[in-house]
C-alpha cells in the first residue's frame, strides 16, 4: 500500500476514530455511517488529480464530521 505524503497529513486531521480497508487492489478510509473513501491502491504511482481529488473529499468529511461534533 503507498499512500500519498499529501493524504497521510490530511487524515491525521479526521476527528474521530476511522479504519484504512483493502477491497481487492485499492484501500478505503471507512468511518461508520459515513461513504467510503479510495485513498490508495497497490501501485507507486498516483495521479496528481486524483491525490487532489482524494484530499478535498477527505476535507469535505472533516467539515462534516466537526459539525456534527458542534451539533
Amino acid at each position: 500500500m503507498h499512500i500519498e505524503p499529501e493524504i497521510k497529513t490530511v487524515l491525521k486531521e479526521i476527528p474521530v476514530p476511522y479504519e484504512i480497508v483493502k477491497k481487492k487492489d485499492h484501500y478505503f478510509l471507512e468511518i461508520p455511517g459515513y461513504p467510503r473513501l479510495c485513498i490508495a491502491g497497490n501501485h507507486n504511482r498516483t495521479k496528481v488529480q486524483t491525490v487532489r481529488m482524494s484530499v478535498n473529499e477527505i476535507r469535505k468529511l472533516i467539515k462534516l464530521l466537526e459539525g456534527k461534533q458542534h451539533g
